[in-house]
């Protein structure tokens, strides 16, 4: 429940639920990984993380923080949630043909998949 406040941990991660990390933007100079020359990150303050790591040690942080921040993640990432937000594109892409341009092999050809079955059925 600590974390940079910046990039994709925010979609379930808050002010509400999280410890998160001030941080300021900095251009990558050397490429590292998936971070390209002149690409931006987020450059935590390690003062704060080190701050808020303590607190939470100290038990300084509210008791249900980390009930909150559970919730978050079943609510946006679990696999309903996930289900809830691509089923409908996916029902509406197999019965308008878009599948057809999936790759040939792909789990939607699957012959034990059921996937494909449901989807329809939708």
């Amino acid at each position: 429940m600590i974390a940079t406040g910046y990039s994709g941990n925010l979609d379930f991660m808050s002010e509400d639920n999280s410890l998160l990390v001030k941080n300021h933007e900095v251009e990558v100079t050397e490429p590292d990984g998936p971070f390209l020359r002149g690409s931006v990150w987020a450059e935590p303050s390690l003062d704060h993380a080190a701050s808020l790591m303590r607190a939470a040690y100290l038990g300084e942080v509210p008791n249900d923080l980390g009930q909150r921040a559970r919730q978050a993640v079943i609510d946006k990432l679990s696999a309903a949630a996930i289900g809830n937000l691509v089923g409908p594109r996916l029902r509406a892409d197999l019965l308008t043909g878009a599948a057809a341009s999936l790759p040939s092999g792909s789990i939607w050809e699957s012959p034990g998949s059921a996937m494909p079955r449901r989807l329809r059925q939708g």
